[in-house]
């Protein structure tokens, strides 16, 4: 994680009440978890992490959806967005 370049790249982001929720609870679980590990707990930042509080590989998660793509048939995707379509004047 970096500190944004500008402050023009600071955003609030509203949320309603779902999300909210969720979080809340997700920062629950990770209250408990530092409690129980202690100094085995690692303060990454993130706020969904490995169990110990690591960062989560992005790959970990890339490759799980991509075998669910797989199980459920649905067809391949693209897993960068396509180039932007550039209009003529």
């Amino acid at each position: 994680m970096t500190v944004p370049k500008t402050e023009k790249s600071k955003r609030t982001v509203t949320m309603t009440p779902n999300p909210e929720e969720l979080l809340r609870k997700v920062q629950g679980t990770q209250i408990g978890r530092r409690d129980e590990l202690e100094d085995g707990w690692v303060n990454s930042g993130y706020v969904f992490t490995q169990p110990d509080g690591t960062a989560i590989d992005p790959d970990l998660i890339t490759e799980a959806f991509k075998k669910m793509v797989k199980e459920v048939g649905t067809p391949p995707y693209a897993s960068r967005p396509a180039a932007p379509v550039r209009h003529r004047r």
